[in-house]
């Protein structure tokens, strides 16, 4: 969301167009691969948290959004993203 939301305003507002080969959708998908980025959420949670409870369930929490951002910006960029020709 951090990396869709201003190219989604600066379009709306009209301030800017994507060029024909950056389509709104792989930036989409680019953004959602930058969501796999969990390190500093674990760090964070275990500085924040007092209870080793809490922290472990932020860690599965952060884990499994982790996974599913992964997982969608990767459909995403699959489906968007042009094929290259195999060779034999």
């Amino acid at each position: 969301m951090g990396f869709s939301s201003p190219t989604i305003l600066r379009r709306f507002r009209r301030a800017s167009e994507c060029s024909s080969a950056t389509g709104s959708t792989k930036i989409d998908g680019a953004s959602c691969l930058a969501g796999i980025g969990f390190t500093m959420s674990l760090f964070v949670a275990g500085l924040a948290l007092p209870d080793e409870s809490m922290v472990a369930n932020a860690k599965v929490g952060i884990l499994a959004a982790s996974l599913l951002s992964g997982s969608i910006g990767s459909v995403i960029l699959s489906l968007t993203l042009p094929r290259k020709e195999r060779t034999q």
